[in-house]
């Protein structure tokens, strides 16, 4: 026979119903209140609107008479045409209050009077109205119509007085109603409250001493005490669970042990594995660095050649001189020294050589600035990062310019970075070159802009510093292109010394 599994209580259902016990009788029992207290809201607005319509039932009652009274004098049919507006408003004024089930027995018995009186009154009037002259007797009815006038206006005042007492009377007693209602419902959501408080404790202690008898168990078994007895069924899942997790961990720690010390073993000669493809990994990317800055010198030196010839047929021998010394220089610097960092003022130095080649090349179609603050000079960066971006400048950003155009090199240092920043007015080019160039997108380029040369440097960048550098590329069409780049000087510092030694 299988053993059944019974079904426990979990803390988070108790806590759960707990909760939503106590939050649908406040609700329940806020929103009874809201309704009772519209409820007493529209009752005391209906008890007004009574109130209003027996007081302009009393003064559209005077308009009637005055009314009259002009036309019996003057004979002016506007006054007999206003007579019949103003009693028509005071007729439905009392039979809208008549039919209101929120008048008292009183009031409706002034009422009925009150309409039986405007009967003869409407009556008398319409009658003598009719006359083109008066009689004697006539005269008579009419006093009889003005005391008939004063006798419904009393009744009106009488009965907006009762009305008045008794709509306060009810108000009232609505408003008492009311706060034995809220005080009923605050009593019991006070009464859940404190049930719910109860509940939560009595869960709260069945955790804790639960959690204090693991605890126990888990100290002895820190001292290898082996003979523990297994943890009862708890009240809750939950705490249920955690006792047979117990229980579980328990017969089965030596094993975990055994299977422990077999893993370290593994690890340990993972770890050696690992140390050995490190050292793989070092030696691929320092040979993917000289791979990488091979591909500088060829194209430069084609260029350079080039001005070197033109100048020895056209320009005199001492500008010869100075380009040769300037290539010469810039060779030397990049083929004789071993270091893959070096000082900025040296970077910048080559840099200004180069830029002497480039301005006899160009004659006056091109000039360089060069801005480099002080702080900045001695700051280590990759070799032959900025030669490149200059030469990119000229090729696709000057060259094709007719009246030719500025380069501008400019750094800076910025707290813990150095800031280098390369700019041209030259041709420039669109958002879409500039993000294939920087995602290295070549398929679909243009050879003349493909973008080779930052590519170059963007693969060293990521080689020395992965992903703690910055670069990017600002241009509009006809306008010029400004390159920035970033770099971290403590972590430049740390690849300078692991790659130079």
């Amino acid at each position: 026979m299988g053993k059944t599994k019974v079904f426990k209580r979990t803390i988070v259902s108790t806590i759960i119903f707990t909760l939503l016990l106590v939050i649908i009788i406040m609700s329940s029992g806020y929103i009874l209140l809201g309704n009772l207290k519209e409820k007493a809201k529209e009752r005391y607005d209906n008890l007004m609107r009574i109130n209003i319509t027996i007081g302009s039932s009393s003064l559209e009652l005077n308009n009637s008479f005055n009314y009259f009274d002009k036309y019996i004098k003057t004979r002016d049919k506007d006054y007999l045409n206003k007579y019949y507006i103003s009693i028509e408003k005071v007729k439905n004024n009392v039979n809208s209050i008549e039919t209101n089930h929120n008048i008292n027995t009183e009031c409706g018995i002034y009422i009925r009077n009150i309409k039986n009186m405007l009967e003869w009154y409407d009556e008398q009037i319409k009658m003598l109205t009719k006359k083109d002259i008066l009689e004697q007797s006539d005269y008579n009815k009419i006093m009889e119509v003005k005391s008939m006038y004063i006798h419904i206006n009393s009744h009106l005042q009488k009965t907006a007085v009762s009305f008045l007492l008794y709509s306060n009377n009810t108000y009232n007693e609505i408003l008492i109603n009311n706060k034995k209602v809220e005080r009923e419902i605050q009593r019991i959501v006070f009464i859940i409250i404190i049930i719910s408080i109860m509940i939560v404790i009595a869960v709260s202690l069945n955790i804790k001493n639960t959690m204090w008898q693991i605890l126990k168990n888990i100290e002895r078994l820190s001292n290898a005490d082996w003979d523990i007895e297994d943890m009862k069924g708890q009240k809750y899942e939950e705490l249920n669970i955690l006792a047979e997790a117990f229980n579980k961990m328990k017969h089965s720690i030596k094993n975990y042990i055994n299977e422990i010390n077999e893993k370290a073993e593994l690890e340990n000669k993972y770890n050696q594995e690992k140390i050995k493809n490190i050292e793989k990994d070092k030696i691929l990317r320092e040979t993917q660095l000289r791979a990488l800055k091979t591909q500088i010198n060829p194209h430069f030196l084609f260029n350079a050649l080039n001005t070197v010839s033109r100048s020895a047929l056209f320009e005199p021998r001492e500008n010869t001189v100075k380009l040769i010394e300037a290539i010469s220089k810039i060779l030397r610097y990049n083929l004789n020294s071993i270091d893959d960092f070096v000082e900025l003022k040296e970077e910048i130095n080559i840099l200004k050589a180069y830029a002497l080649i480039q301005e006899t090349r160009f004659k006056d179609r091109m000039s360089f600035n060069f801005e480099i603050e002080k702080d900045a000079e001695n700051i280590r960066i990759p070799r032959m990062i900025l030669q490149p971006l200059v030469e990119n400048a000229i090729s696709h950003g000057i060259d094709e310019k007719e009246d030719g155009g500025d380069i501008f090199v400019y750094a800076q240092k910025d707290n813990e970075c150095i800031k280098i920043t390369i700019s041209d007015n030259g041709m420039g080019m669109n958002e879409d070159t500039i993000q294939k160039i920087l995602k290295k997108q070549f398929k679909g380029i243009s050879k003349k802009s493909s973008g080779l040369g930052i590519s170059n440097i963007l693969e060293r960048l990521e080689l020395y510093y992965k992903d703690r550098f910055s670069f990017n590329i600002e241009s509009k069409l006809n306008k010029g292109t400004k390159i920035s780049i970033i770099l971290p000087i403590v972590r430049g510092d740390y690849f300078a010394e692991n790659y130079d030694s």
